[in-house]
Order: structure tokens, then C-alpha cells, then sequence
């Protein structure tokens, strides 16, 4: 987004985020230096409810508070985001759908289960989220696309011996992230995705495992959700492949790179 049209979208809701904004400079436990782009996402998941919204936020700090080896160390240079980065592929497609729902797109790159390291990959998808609040345009709401291609049951193995962060993962998503999320598709779906997600059962909330579509023989039935024009090549699509669209991914990451790195963006660590 342009600091021109983000002047224009704050300008809308200067007024209720003048009052969001006063209300955390009373809070000390909480983050002073905001970008305002980041509390009109928190307000927009409510509907601009200003005590959700609050509610929300204060969620946020708590669990990055108490879960600090997920969410510092943060460094996009990092071995270990570096490890991940080589591993998984997340991607922020290029073009809002006619709903005005961003898109986001998850997949192995990688397909040796050796380097999957569950909380490196859980960080770098989180920090992914905390860059997408900054750098996407402004939205009615998510979607995600995820890629089971190359997925193997060691894989899910190594997410089992890392339950803690994903059950970290699945708590922060359906209760503490900024976003909506409309709907979940899954691609290149296999019997070791559908363990995957008897694994992710017991962290997943009714609202979430509503939302989600499985797409077991092409791409026919996803394109009934999302057109090509809204999609990858790889997905059949008319759009750019997800490599490029990975390409701008990773330099508003290295953009954001000092903003990410600097915890008290985030939660203050001794309260």
C-alpha cells in the first residue's frame, strides 16, 4: 500500500483512532509506537468496535509476551529463519479478490523433513503476519491457500515433537492475529494432510474448521472460490508464478527487517 492511500484510509477513521490510540498511552504495559496502519487492522476484525478491538490487542501482547522464543530473535538474516525461509514458502498474492480478501500462500519448497525445525518455521510464519499488517493493502478480510505438495509423514512427526508451538500457532491465529479469515483451501491434498489435520483437531475452533475447503483432484473446484485471475500459475492461474510473487515477499520482509528485530514494537518484555 502507498503512503498515500494509507494517508487516505487513516484519514477515514482518524477519529476512532484518535480514541484507540489515547486509550493505549494509558496502558504501560503496552506497546507506545504502534504505526496507526497496524490499529486500524486491529480495529477493522471487529468491525471497528473499539472494545474488541482493545480486547484483541491486549490478547496479542499477552501471548507474545509469554512466548518469547517465538516471538524474538526475530532477524531476517538469522540462521534460523534463513533455515526456514529455504524450507517454506509464504507468499502474499498481488491482487485483492472482488470481495476486497487478501490472499496468502503457504507451501514446502523444500520436501527433506530433516530441515523442517517446527518453531523456525512458526516464527518466520508469524513474523510474516506482523509484516503483512504493515506492507498489505487494507482488507474485508483472509484467505490462505496451503500446498500439501512434498508433505511426508516425517513431517508431521516433527510437528508433533513441536506441539507446544503449534498449539501456540493455532491459539495466536484464532485469537490474538489482526486478520479475518474468510476461508482456508488446500491443494495437493493426500492421506498425510488429512493427519495433519486430525493432528490440528483438538487446537482448532468450530469457526476456523468451518472455513475450510479441500481440494483433493486439480484446481477446478478451488477456482470456484477464487477465479484464475486471482491466481498463480501453479494453481492454474493467469497471474505470476509464486516464486515472484516470493521474491516481493521477502524484500518487504528485509524492508521491515529493524521493525521486526525490535521487540518493543511488540510487548514489553518484563511486564
Amino acid at each position: 500500500m502507498t503512503e498515500k492511500k494509507i494517508e487516505k484510509y487513516l484519514e477515514e477513521y482518524q477519529e476512532i483512532l484518535n480514541k484507540f490510540q489515547k486509550w493505549i498511552s494509558t496502558q504501560s504495559h503496552l506497546p507506545q509506537d504502534i504505526p496507526k496502519i497496524v490499529l486500524i487492522r486491529y480495529l477493522q476484525v471487529y468491525d471497528f468496535d473499539i472494545e474488541k478491538a482493545k480486547e484483541l490487542l491486549e490478547i496479542n501482547v499477552r501471548i507474545r509476551n509469554k512466548n518469547q522464543y517465538i516471538f524474538t530473535n526475530r532477524d531476517i538474516n538469522s540462521e534460523e529463519i534463513q533455515r526456514a525461509l529455504n524450507t517454506v514458502q509464504v507468499t502474499s498474492f498481488p491482487k485483492l479478490t472482488k470481495e476486497k480478501y487478501h490472499i496468502s500462500g503457504f507451501r514446502l519448497i523444500n520436501f527433506d523433513s530433516h530441515n523442517f525445525v517446527t518453531n523456525d518455521v512458526v516464527k518466520y510464519i508469524l513474523m510474516f503476519q506482523d509484516m503483512l499488517n504493515v506492507k498489505s493493502p487494507m482488507t474485508r478480510g483472509d484467505m490462505c491457500i496451503f500446498d500439501a505438495k512434498g508433505l511426508t509423514i516425517w513431517h508431521l512427526m516433527k510437528m508433533v515433537s513441536g506441539v507446544n508451538a503449534i498449539r501456540l500457532f493455532m491459539r495466536y491465529v484464532q485469537e490474538a492475529a489482526a486478520l479475518r479469515l474468510m476461508q482456508n483451501h488446500f491443494v495437493n491434498c493426500s492421506t498425510v494432510l488429512m493427519k495433519v489435520i486430525s493432528f490440528l483437531k483438538p487446537f482448532m475452533k468450530k469457526e476456523l474448521s468451518d472455513v475450510m475447503h479441500f481440494h483433493t483432484s486439480g484446481f477446478e473446484s478451488l477456482h470456484e472460490f477464487i477465479p484464475k485471475e486471482y491466481l498463480p500459475v501453479e494453481y492454474d492461474g493467469t497471474e505470476e508464478s509464486l516464486d515472484d510473487y516470493s521474491k516481493k515477499t521477502v524484500s518487504n520482509l528485509h524492508d521491515l527487517r529493524d521493525y521486526l528485530i525490535k521487540d518493543e514494537n511488540f510487548f514489553i518484555a518484563n511486564e
